[in-house]
């Protein structure tokens, strides 16, 4: 394993309403080692998006409150503090250092500026390019990333290109600058299967071409299985297990990751029925006091009531933050003797 490219420590994001605060990411630590590939799960409002914003600093702020330890990004210039405004005003982390690759390409993309200006923005600021040697190599990114007709796309606009292929102007602009750690935001969701495929290959090529970093974001585990190394579950704003992706999908420690496991169809299984995680995520709107899947979770139990629950690590390369040992216990509690609380 390469050092870490990239160490957070205890990341806490928190929103100020008129109404209340919503604590979005709840003490969130985890390191990203050069080429390496993360995938970071988890449902739609457990924070996933919201921590990755945090480190680039895309949040509002206000309503948008950020703290932690630190978030160390080893720069070409040196180690930074992504944490520290300073270094986001000098404008050299974001798109030269990282690449972002939004969610929806359609809302990311300015629709009353071609691709070609876009791309050649990029360039001309971070690398200093001359306007025609930063088009020419507008153009070679487009062919890079799969799109025909390069020379002419680069005069299109954003609604005269399907979905696809705006998602792998994107990626092209996230790549232009060659940074060393990519964060792709759910980049397949608005997809349709082969379209999904084509983009975690091209990512995939990318990542061995220019030797990058990848954090990717999603809620679709068939996804993650072909392309991360690690995978970080959240939850609620907290991380709640970390493992190499085989040992995650062979044998998963967080009841909430066999929940999602459970949830993923698959081809020949006997029954029609996807499996489900009864009840709902928790109100953000209250700081959690104890384990906060706990009023979903079939094993819960007192201690999961009375605190959080701390990091642990069963296996080398592996955490989880929950007091039940799956396998200490088969189907009882952390204490072993097969009772459940009833406060579910």
């Amino acid at each position: 394993m390469n050092a870490p490219l990239l160490r957070v420590d205890g990341l806490q994001v928190h929103f100020e309403t008129p109404d209340a605060t919503v604590h979005a990411v709840n003490g969130v630590s985890f390191d990203v080692a050069a080429g390496e590939t993360i995938a970071l799960v988890g449902e739609s409002g457990s924070g996933k998006s919201v921590t990755m914003l945090a480190l680039l600093r895309l949040l509002a702020e206000p309503p948008a409150v950020i703290n932690g330890v630190s978030a160390t990004y080893v720069a070409r210039s040196g180690e930074v503090d992504l944490l520290d405004r300073r270094v986001h005003r000098k404008h050299a982390i974001r798109g030269r250092e990282i690449g972002y690759v939004a969610q929806d390409p359609q809302t990311s993309l300015n629709p009353t500026v071609t691709i070609g200006v876009q791309l050649t923005e990029m360039l001309r600021h971070h690398l200093s390019m001359t306007k025609r040697s930063a088009r020419r190599h507008a153009a070679f990114l487009l062919d890079r990333v799969g799109i025909p007709d390069a020379d002419k796309r680069l005069d299109s606009y954003p609604h005269q290109l399907s979905g696809g292929m705006r998602q792998r102007v994107m990626i092209a602009v996230a790549i232009s600058c060659e940074p060393r750690l990519l964060i792709a935001d759910e980049p397949t969701t608005a997809l349709d299967v082969t379209v999904q495929a084509q983009i975690v290959d091209l990512v995939r090529d990318l990542q061995k071409e220019f030797g990058l970093a990848v954090i990717w974001i999603t809620h679709d585990l068939g996804v993650v299985a072909g392309l991360a190394d690690r995978v970080a579950v959240m939850y609620a704003g907290r991380l709640v297990e970390s493992a190499p992706v085989v040992g995650l999908y062979g044998q998963p420690l967080h009841p909430y990751s066999v929940g999602l496991l459970g949830a993923v169809p698959r081809l020949g299984a006997r029954s029609t029925t996807l499996a489900s995680i009864p009840g709902m995520p928790p109100d953000l709107e209250t700081y959690p006091s104890h384990c906060a899947f706990a009023p979903r979770c079939p094993h819960a139990f007192e201690p999961c009531w009375a605190q959080v629950p701390p990091d642990r690590s069963p296996a080398a390369g592996r955490s989880v933050a929950c007091f039940y040992d799956a396998d200490a216990n088969g189907n009882g509690n952390a204490n072993g003797n097969g009772s459940h609380d009833d406060r579910r």
